[in-house]
């Protein structure tokens, strides 16, 4: 029988492997040093190396770079038959302007935020028994403030108990090995990112993105830099974190350290007015705005308005123990926890140790994989650890139907009135 932390960590690796696919496939890790300096007279190079030519670049036209030799002679070639370096030395010539325009900004000086359980997660920015518009102002507020830990005082006292209870229960299923080996991949992770930029950047996929993508990408990375720094410090997996009482901590410390850069990605992709791709995501994060269509003291009806103006369907939200949910949320959160609770708490010796087993096993596969790419000294490593990765993807599962969750189907509960105190 499949244990619901084996299909947790399982969604987690998924996670964790579609994140590098995609920091793979669409670019994150630009690396502008591998351009060449083109005069009128530049080096081209094919793809293996072995047929390099001087001469002029003209255009590209269609697929083809164009280029004339120092005889006068134009020659056309395939653009994907010429090298990484070239291929972006024609780039940068056939569309300079693309690459000038997103010039990258000076690194993001923030102060390091210690991840752990010690983390001063504060008092409610709440006010006491808040109407709906005062819930989502504040909410929003705290958000655009880079205090993510507002998500955790928006919760009900109750819900901030059981999710620190299942949370704990969890890891001691999981084993405090898991842990250590969530650590060896993070900070290898972070190796790569800092490290391994131009292994990333000459991979032939990346080398195929749009100038402007490129240069955006670019832009942006000191903040990825930081993200990747977020998760890696040894104190964010310390065994310490996950005892009782300390996950609220623990979460909101690692939230916090993560709003800075992400908050910056939202400001850049405001700064250049983006309306599409990941980065219009984050500049939504900016720029929400709400309207209440109705309302009373126990529920609400609301419409967001994303940052193109598109509302969203409406959405209700109910008043509960002091504060304010989506009515998924209202209407299944306890049965979703205790679900999942009473599941961890039914395993027997051995289930428990088959689900360390396989998961320990798994997490064996992904480090191995991830320390490869981090420990790559030639290109033709790194490539090779990449696909490795790449075929790793299609073949995670995803996780089956399981307890309702928020969202899902459940019983309605029994909802604490407008008097409960928060």
């Amino acid at each position: 029988m499949t244990s619901t932390i084996e299909l947790v960590f399982r969604r987690a690796t998924k996670t964790w492997l579609s994140a590098m696919g995609v920091a793979i496939c669409i670019g994150i890790f630009p690396q502008c040093d591998l351009i060449a300096q083109a005069g009128p007279t530049a080096t081209w190079s094919d793809v293996s190396g072995s047929f390099k030519v001087q001469a002029t670049f003209v255009e590209i036209e269609g697929g083809s770079v164009v280029l004339k030799n120092t005889q006068g002679k134009i020659i056309k070639v395939p653009l994907e038959k010429l090298s990484v370096a070239s291929q972006l030395q024609a780039r940068k010539l056939a569309n300079p302007k693309a690459f000038e325009k997103l010039a990258a900004p000076p690194p993001t000086r923030v102060t390091p935020i210690a991840v752990g359980s010690t983390f001063d997660i504060g008092s409610s920015p709440y006010p006491r028994n808040p109407t709906v518009q005062q819930f989502l102002d504040t909410t929003l507020r705290e958000l655009k403030a880079g205090q993510p830990k507002v998500i955790w005082h928006a919760m009900p006292p109750a819900m901030r108990q059981e999710v620190d209870a299942l949370v704990v229960q969890a890891v001691r299923v999981a084993g405090e090995p898991l842990l250590k080996q969530i650590a060896s991949i993070t900070k290898a992770s972070g190796k790569i990112m800092r490290e391994k930029k131009q292994f990333i950047f000459a991979h032939p996929q990346v080398a195929a993105l749009p100038a402007t993508q490129l240069a955006e990408l670019e832009a942006n990375w000191p903040n990825l830099v930081l993200l990747t720094d977020a998760i890696t410090s040894e104190s964010v997996w310390s065994a310490g974190n996950f005892q009782s009482g300390r996950v609220g901590p623990w979460v909101c410390s690692l939230a916090t350290a993560l709003a800075n850069p992400l908050i910056q990605l939202a400001k850049n992709a405001a700064a250049r007015n983006t309306k599409s791709s990941s980065e219009g995501a984050m500049h939504g994060l900016l720029d929400v705005q709400y309207k209440i269509v109705r309302q009373s003291a126990e529920q609400a009806t609301v419409v967001f308005m994303a940052h193109n103006g598109n509302p969203s369907p409406e959405q209700e939200w109910r008043f509960v123990d002091g504060t304010w949910l989506p009515a998924p949320v209202a209407d299944n959160w306890q049965s979703a926890l205790a679900g999942a609770k009473t599941h961890l708490a039914s395993l027997t010796p051995q289930q428990t140790a088959q689900t360390r087993t396989s998961v320990t096993l798994g997490l064996a596969t992904l480090g191995g994989i991830v320390g490869s790419l981090a420990n790559a000294s030639t290109q033709e490593e790194f490539d090779s650890a990449v696909e490795q990765i790449a075929s790793m993807v299609p073949a995670t599962p995803m996780i089956p139907g399981g307890p309702a969750g928020p969202g899902g189907p459940g019983p309605n509960r029994n909802r604490p009135g407008r008097n409960s105190v928060q």
